[in-house]
């Protein structure tokens, strides 16, 4: 069982305060802006129907290997190359998994990646053993694994998953290789060397085989099934929050509900709630592992009481989501309320997050001052929108609405599944990642995604999970159905079209 949340290590919650510190918040009027071309309601539907495809394919609902009813789905983090071994002894070890074989090491690591080409990777992954004493074994086995996304003439992904090293001084004889679903071999200490390979039978595209062993109910399943229920596909709505609900959760009690209209019966300020009943009710559960799901262990959970004092006094993603809230509950553009740190109108959020405008590309994050944030920039679009195009009919909001909905159609995967890249050092690579087509970027510059990391960033991801996959990871569920569903509010305040479940 993890540590419940209120016992977390103190050097958490001072690193959210170090951070805080660094952003404190302030009110602030921004200049009119000037008009902006809106898109077009073909534009949008043409980067939904791309975002769906994404969608649909991180949607878990095998039985018993990833959920554990036929009638429960949650919904994986991102598009991975999901690994696990069985070794002889019974022990299933899953890529990225946040377990420990022996304290201080997990059952698994994962290192040396070699950009090969724009579409071909290469990296190594260790699965780690005890020896006859208890001693940790690094490599039992390491597997080397080369990836090809557009593999031949059809495009295929095609992984060669190599037996690289074996240490013999671990108390285990096999173990047993999947890739997702399917079986590929069996490693042992003789047989280092060996290769064996498979094929997607996919061509250049979303591909549900490729989705990530880790879920999130919070808030990536919560999302799935507002999403689903909203495009009309109510059965895996129904299967989510199934799921959901078994797991104790509060259906339409989410940061990201009032983007979908619900959670209207909440109070005014449920946005902050800590505790196994409030809005981060994955850091007080751990659902059992499955052969083939684990659930992510967000960094959040290591102090949900000083990250909602974070996200309250010194992010702005939250208090949008909470203005907009607000604004579903009937409450005045204009009306103060109090959520705990400030007291202030919706009306006065989104001139605050307007300051927050890097222009032409979104919202940035609190980590960089010129990186646009999906969630940030979805959350703000939503919001201008009700302002700009509802009865408040508020001419600022109007425009930073047009000019939202045109810059978040610019950081999505085509179809030719290019993921153009912002390095490090400010170059830029183009990749090719047909299974992220349709994601949108978590974070960018223009039309690039950003890969380099803020001094805050590096802070922050200290506290995560390690990842199952070295690779890229341009896009997730949080980013993608988040940009989605703001887009879906904009087209409908303007065109009419795709309105159900819009505030």
């Amino acid at each position: 069982m993890r540590e419940n949340a209120y016992n977390a290590k103190p050097k958490v919650a001072l690193a959210f305060a170090a951070i805080a510190l660094v952003l404190s918040a302030s009110l602030f009027v921004p200049v009119q802006q000037a008009e902006a071309a809106k898109p077009t309601h073909s534009d949008i539907q043409t980067a939904l129907n791309l975002a769906n495809g994404y969608i649909n394919s991180l949607y878990k609902d095998a039985s018993p290997d990833e959920v554990g009813s036929s009638t429960h789905a949650v919904m994986a983090e991102y598009p991975s190359i999901p690994i696990r071994v069985v070794q002889s002894d019974g022990r299933v070890i899953r890529a990225g998994e946040d377990v420990d074989i022996k304290v201080g090491w997990k059952t698994n690591y994962i290192s040396d990646l070699t950009e090969v080409s724009s579409d071909t990777i290469k990296y190594r992954l260790r699965f780690r053993a005890l020896d006859i004493g208890g001693a940790a074994v690094d490599k039992a086995p390491m597997l080397e694994i080369t990836v090809d996304y557009v593999y031949g003439a059809n495009n295929n992904v095609k992984v060669d998953i190599k037996n690289y090293l074996w240490e013999t001084t671990a108390n285990i004889s096999w173990a047993d290789i999947y890739l997702g679903s399917t079986y590929i071999g069996r490693a042992t200490p003789s047989n280092v060397g060996t290769t064996w390979t498979y094929t997607s039978s996919v061509n250049h595209g979303n591909d549900v085989f490729f989705r990530s062993f880790r879920y999130i109910e919070r808030h990536g399943t919560q999302l799935g099934r507002e999403y689903y229920n909203a495009i009309g596909q109510t059965s895996k709505g129904t299967e989510l929050a199934s799921r959901l609900t078994a797991e104790g959760y509060t259906l339409g009690k989410d940061i990201y509900s009032p983007m979908f209209g619900s959670g209207t019966s909440q109070s005014n300020n449920f946005l902050y709630e800590s505790g196994s009943s409030g809005v981060y009710r994955d850091c007080y559960t751990e659902p059992a592992m499955r052969n083939r799901s684990y659930q992510y262990h967000s960094k959040v959970c290591n102090g949900v009481d000083a990250y909602i004092i974070y996200s309250r006094s010194s992010d702005w993603l939250v208090p949008t989501l909470w203005a907009i809230h607000l604004l579903n509950k009937g409450v005045g553009a204009d009306v103060p309320v109090y959520d705990g740190y400030n007291t202030w109108s919706p009306r006065q959020v989104a001139r605050f997050a307007e300051s927050k405008w890097i222009a032409d590309i979104g919202i940035q994050s609190p980590a960089s001052s010129s990186h646009a944030s999906a969630v940030r920039t979805a959350a703000f679009l939503v919001l201008e929108t009700k302002l700009g195009y509802g009865s408040v009919n508020d001419a600022t909001s109007r425009t930073y609405a047009d000019k939202a909905a045109s810059a978040l159609l610019n950081p999505q995967v085509k179809a030719n599944g290019n993921v153009i890249r912002e390095n490090e050092n400010g170059s830029q690579t183009t990749l090719i990642r047909p299974v992220h087509e349709g994601g949108f970027y978590t974070a960018w510059n223009g039309f690039n995604y950003v890969a380099k990391k803020s001094v805050l960033q590096n802070i922050a991801d200290a506290f995560n999970q390690s990842d199952e996959t070295i690779d890229i990871k341009p896009s997730n569920a949080e980013s993608t159905i988040t940009i989605a569903q703001a887009l879906r509010v904009f087209d409908c305040y303007n065109y009419g079209y795709n309105c159900t479940n819009v505030p």
